[in-house]
């Protein structure tokens, strides 16, 4: 009763919230019931788990599935494995529910327990296992010597990590550094994707000499040029034209902008084109300092324009 009776505040507590919550992932994630998304998910983490957690370990789990369904019809069932078995199925079946889209990154949460349930099972079979007599191996070192063949085969079986063949960004940002270590202070705008504000933005902490001196300062275009919802939603720009740009950068205090055009371009917004329209356009106070090639991931490429403030 008690191990049952903890489920109940989970269930009056979380439960209405999660029922309620899933129609947010209409607004800006998935718009699929979680009936036709859960079907779609049946498919996507049968193709996705073998990569993620690899086959030794996905067919150990498998029979440590069935030996828990045979141990409970004998009504003998270990309370540690199914205090795991309970996590690894609860956030596998939240991912498959919840329609909030595909990804490996949703399985990783339940590699732990899933590792732990492996590891009582060659513990279990290290035990029991024979040929023809009990073996003579200590219990320990023989689950020790399957649990390293097995890693072993899983790394072997394992796909090669593509890696980021990103670069550009911090060129540029070390550039801009340099450039204007005579300023006091400094407040740059830089305008793009999550990706390339967030790969300008790490790189600037990085390379500054005083990261919280408050001689820098880095405002995001998606935020500061725009408005959206918490999902992303109703896109709307806080100027109204060119004029109403510049002077939102003033106001800013933006002395350097960093305009992004490396992404692909359906995904380049409306404001990110007229911010740059705005910066070249007669009579404008600012100027174009140089065009940084920046390559993505993806052999996606392009420039990331810089734009300075004249001095003149």
């Amino acid at each position: 009763l008690h191990w049952y009776g903890s489920a109940i505040p989970v269930l009056f507590i979380a439960g209405p919230w999660m029922a309620y919550s899933v129609r947010f992932t209409q607004e800006g994630f998935v718009d699929q019931s979680p009936a036709a998304f859960f079907i779609e998910a049946l498919h996507y983490y049968s193709e996705t788990l073998p990569r993620i957690y690899g086959w030794p370990l996905l067919a150990l789990l498998m029979i440590a599935f069935a030996r828990l369904l045979f141990d409970a019809l004998k009504k003998s069932t270990d309370p540690t494995r199914l205090v795991l078995w309970a996590v690894w199925l609860s956030m596998q079946l939240l991912v498959m529910v919840v329609p909030t889209g595909f990804s490996p990154r949703y399985a990783l949460p339940g590699l732990l327990p899933g590792v732990l349930l492996a590891l009582l099972e060659l513990r279990f079979w290290g035990f029991h296992f024979r040929w023809g007599q009990r073996s003579t191996l200590p219990r320990s070192r023989l689950t020790c010597s399957i649990a390293l063949l097995l890693l072993s085969i899983t790394i072997a079986l394992t796909p090669g990590v593509r890696p980021k063949t990103v670069s550009g960004f911090g060129l540029a940002v070390q550039r801009l550094l340099k450039s204007s270590k005579a300023h006091p202070k400094n407040v740059w705008l830089i305008s793009s994707d999550p990706r390339g504000e967030g790969a300008v933005i790490a790189e600037a902490a990085f390379h500054s000499p005083n990261r919280v001196s408050g001689a820098l300062t880095v405002h995001r275009g998606s935020k500061s040029l725009v408005e959206t919802d918490w999902l992303g939603k109703n896109y709307q720009s806080k100027f109204t034209d060119a004029a109403s740009l510049l002077k939102l950068l003033d106001t800013l205090h933006i002395d350097t902008v960093l305009v992004d055009f490396s992404m692909d371009p359906s995904l380049v917004l409306a404001h990110e084109y007229a911010l740059k329209d705005a910066l070249i356009s007669p009579g404008s106070d600012w100027k174009l300092d140089w065009r940084q090639p920046i390559t993505r991931t993806g052999a996606t490429h392009g420039d990331l324009w810089i734009f300075k403030r004249n001095q003149d």
